[in-house]
């Protein structure tokens, strides 16, 4: 961190702290490409089930798994 970026941090009050979070938040909320909460979840469950049936790639090396992902 900047210690522009630091001095910032320890100027600022509790109230303009919060109010600086809320905003960076209602930033990202908004951002319509980010998955709920529940999308986020479901993909979590469907990658777990996935590995449970065994339905996955595994490596050996960091050399093959880079061998893997240019093949795509």
């Amino acid at each position: 961190m900047s210690n522009m970026y630091n001095t910032k941090l320890l100027t600022m009050n509790a109230l303009q702290l919060n109010a600086n979070i809320y905003e960076s938040l209602s930033i990202i909320s908004k951002d319509e490409t980010l998955l709920t909460k529940e999308e986020y979840l479901a993909k979590i469950d469907r990658a777990l089930q996935q590995a449970e049936r065994g339905d996955v790639i595994e490596f050996s090396t960091k050399e093959e798994m880079n061998e893997w992902l240019r093949s795509l």
